[in-house]
């Protein structure tokens, strides 16, 4: 059964504590990763961001030419609509279902569907149904992810740049994930509202 309510405050301390890091540190990421939107979109669907070029990578380049929409070496082609990138999705899913499960990132932390083994899932499959429930399952494989890959450390530095280059990959500086995660933090620390 589905639950759309928004995390709260103590929700994120919960977790916060878990890791060893202060509260405001994986508020920051959320509002980093998902903005306004929150975990999930107006239809009641997990907000989703798919990368074609993992699509291309998982499945060999076999759909480069006939699907370059979904399959690419190079990333970017992100639609702007939730709508339009579930429809991505959906298209992607209609050539590889595991593949393109795998190569979307989900709620409102954003975590890639290839890190379903970090929670204990066969697959993706299993992975995306337990993050489309709630954002309670969603922070709780935010905090998978972080245990599974050693970025506890990170967040209870504030290194938001050690953070954002494993968390988010090579293109984070691009994308100014680093700053943005530290200005974000700066900004719960003074205005303490989830």
């Amino acid at each position: 059964m589905q639950n759309n309510a928004p995390l709260t405050r103590a929700d994120f301390e919960e977790v916060a504590t878990r890791l060893g890091c202060e509260w405001e540190a994986v508020a920051a990421v959320a509002k980093v990763e998902s903005g306004p939107l929150g975990g999930f979109g107006s239809e009641g669907r997990p907000v989703i961001l798919f990368e074609r070029h993992l699509f291309s990578r998982k499945t060999n380049s076999a759909f480069d030419t006939s699907h370059p929409n979904v399959s690419n070496r190079t990333p970017g082609g992100y639609p702007r609509t939730q709508a339009d990138r579930w429809a991505q999705l959906a298209e992607a899913y209609a050539l590889a279902p595991e593949a393109a499960l795998q190569s979307a990132s989900y709620g409102r932390f954003q975590v890639l569907g290839q890190n379903y083994a970090n929670m204990g899932h066969a697959n993706a499959h299993e992975y995306v149904s337990k993050l489309a429930r709630s954002e309670k399952d969603q922070l709780e494989a935010f905090e998978a992810f972080i245990r599974a890959n050693g970025l506890a450390d990170e967040l209870q530095r504030k290194d938001w740049t050690g953070f954002a280059s494993r968390y988010n990959g090579p293109g984070y500086a691009a994308n100014q994930y680093d700053t943005k995660m530290g200005d974000a933090y700066a900004q719960l620390k003074a205005n303490p509202t989830v």
